[in-house]
């Protein structure tokens, strides 16, 4: 329970989420306190996030931004990010990232807003070492986050191209690759964990075993029930 007690989040499938999405909504219209309400409004931006509908995560907590929430701040920057992801160069764009940077300077220490932050300037040209640095402490901040290492590596090799790094990390990599394993049998993060899989067993030169995780996780997202991770 304690090493899954993170933010993670689980399949759904498109009817589970319009039906927990409608059921939300009806709660949140009928609660008093601007607590409880910025409360069912973070649950129901999850769930539209997992569903990649980043206009409803906006509107969910744009009413909710002057309430100077880490939570608020770190979603809203998350999805002003995505939602303008194809114009990287817009004002939107940096609106998304100055959002990201400010749930960074509330709560320093905790690593998805710097992991999130980091994403957004792997789309900007010439920023790679930002995306770097931000990564890095994101996996400093929380080494068992398999998912914060794998892009941690990704840069690594990016910046330093030794391939012989990956032979001293194989045991990390390997309990990384458990910790997706044990995501996708409990059926959280997906496809993610599948595509993170794929990813590290290329890392340990082990090109079957990827391209069967990556077939996983395709299969996934072309599923007529395939609604979120």
């Amino acid at each position: 329970i304690d090493a899954f007690g993170g933010d993670y989040t689980a399949y759904m499938t498109r009817r589970e989420i319009e039906e927990e999405m409608e059921a939300l909504t009806a709660i949140r219209e009928n609660q008093e306190g601007d607590e409880k309400k910025r409360a069912t409004a973070l649950r129901i931006a999850a769930i539209a996030k997992a569903a990649g509908d980043w206009g409803r995560v906006i509107n969910e907590l744009t009413p909710f931004l002057a309430t100077d929430n880490q939570d608020v701040l770190r979603e809203l920057g998350h999805a002003f990010c995505e939602e303008h992801r194809h114009s990287p160069m817009g004002s939107e764009y940096a609106q998304g990232q100055g959002y990201l940077q400010q749930a960074i300077e509330m709560a320093p220490g905790l690593p998805e807003a710097h992991a999130l932050l980091a994403e957004t300037w792997t789309r900007l040209p010439h920023e790679e070492r930002k995306s770097r640095e931000l990564y890095q402490t994101a996996f400093e901040a929380d080494p068992e986050n398999p998912y914060n290492f794998a892009a941690f590596l990704e840069f690594e090799l990016l910046f330093n191209h030794e391939k012989a790094l990956f032979k001293l990390m194989a045991p990390s990599i390997r309990r990384a690759i458990e910790q997706c394993r044990t995501h996708t049998e409990i059926g959280i993060e997906l496809p993610r964990a599948f595509f993170t899989m794929g990813q590290l067993h290329i890392l340990l030169g082990e090109p079957y075993e990827s391209l069967t995780a990556y077939c996983k996780a395709l299969q996934l997202c072309i599923s007529d029930e395939a609604g979120a991770r």
